[in-house]
């Protein structure tokens, strides 16, 4: 192997530490930072923009209670609870990457955690939807009870990543197995 080799690859191995000690941090405290955005949206915005982003804006709603406030945003917590858990699963990765172990189970695992709160939490958001509507207009005028699912592309988009995220994992967690077979020729 050339010097040359061997200094860039040193130098890919350090930016990759380095750029794990700075991810994992920074993964912990949007984590924090997405539960206290939800919490705060849910306390102190105005209940027509609530009821306008639900796409419920027709009269008859009127202003929302603070149970209704309270048991929307535990609905809206489900969705959020599995990224913050993908966040931490990040987290995880991120670490062992800033310690340099790359091909660790404790990565390819949170990498594996990641893949899976993506897919939790786009599959969740049509269902956790249907029920914030129906929660937000159910003290509403007589005919404006509201039922609404909703798909887009956005959660399409996240499904696939997860499964390629999902399928990145355990192409490592392969070659994690047979570099490990292979070391034990030696």
């Amino acid at each position: 192997m050339s010097t040359t080799h061997a200094i860039s690859r040193m130098e890919r191995t350090r930016r990759i530490r380095v750029t794990g000690r700075y991810m994992a941090p920074f993964c912990a405290i949007l984590a924090i930072v997405l539960v206290g955005l939800m919490l705060l949206y849910w306390a102190v915005m105005p209940s027509e923009r609530l009821l306008a982003d639900a796409r419920l804006a027709a009269p008859g709603y009127g202003d929302l209670s603070l149970a209704t406030r309270i048991l929307a945003c535990m609905v809206s917590m489900a969705p959020l609870g599995a990224l913050v858990w993908g966040l931490m699963q990040a987290r995880r990765t991120f670490r062992s990457f800033s310690t340099g172990s790359l091909f660790e189970a404790d990565a390819i695992q949170g990498l594996r955690g990641l893949a899976l709160a993506l897919l939790v939490s786009a599959a969740a958001r049509p269902f956790c939807g249907a029920a914030l509507s129906v929660i937000l207009s159910w003290n509403g005028l007589p005919g404006t009870r509201t039922l609404a699912i909703s798909l887009d592309s956005s959660m399409l988009i996240e499904i696939v990543f997860a499964a390629l995220v999902m399928v990145i994992a355990w192409i490592l967690s392969e070659a994690a197995a047979i570099a490990d077979e292979n070391a034990q020729f030696v």
